[in-house]
């Protein structure tokens, strides 16, 4: 018995035909509730210009939910200028909110410790609404809140309490 290519070929596309329409496919549904539109770990940011890399941030995991990108464990550092560090970050329209340890460290030694602040970059501006500590080597500044302009470097603050030692000259 001699069975013919074209009836073989006939019964496999019958065969497929079939049972195609006997599966039932199901596209992937995000469960409702769940408005998570981005996650990640160990994250690079690069910002770079024509000629070199301008800043860095880093963050050990994160995620984006209803367009508010929140960062875990985040460091910010503007080559060449100031480091930014907090245990979390949330970067909204023209704002980042900072929490837990934040610190800003300054060219020229200048350290400022607080647990809550808002950092605007674009008008390179840092304030916080909880008490403060600033630390230069021995000298060492207090306060209740701080508005502070990095790129003027100058800090507004109430309540401020200071310990500043002097060079003696010879």
């Amino acid at each position: 018995m001699v069975v013919k290519i074209e009836w073989i070929v006939v019964l496999a596309i019958v065969a497929t035909i079939g049972l195609s329409f006997t599966l039932k496919f199901q596209d992937i549904t995000r469960p409702k509730g769940d408005s998570k539109e981005l996650e990640f770990s160990n994250m690079v940011l690069t910002e770079v210009n024509t000629t070199a890399v301008v800043s860095q941030a880093f963050a050990k995991s994160g995620k984006q939910e209803n367009g508010i990108l929140t960062l875990e464990h985040i460091t910010y550092k503007k080559l060449g200028e100031n480091e930014i560090v907090a245990n979390k970050g949330i970067y909204t329209k023209d704002n980042i909110i900072l929490k837990g340890d934040v610190k800003i460290h300054q060219k020229g030694g200048f350290v400022y410790s607080t647990q809550e602040a808002l950092y605007n970059p674009k008008n390179k501006t840092f304030s916080s609404p909880t008490p403060f500590v600033a630390t230069m080597g021995k000298n060492t500044f207090s306060g209740a809140k701080l508005d502070y302009d990095l790129q003027k470097e100058e800090a507004k603050s109430q309540k401020i309490h200071a310990v500043i030692f002097n060079e003696e000259k010879k």
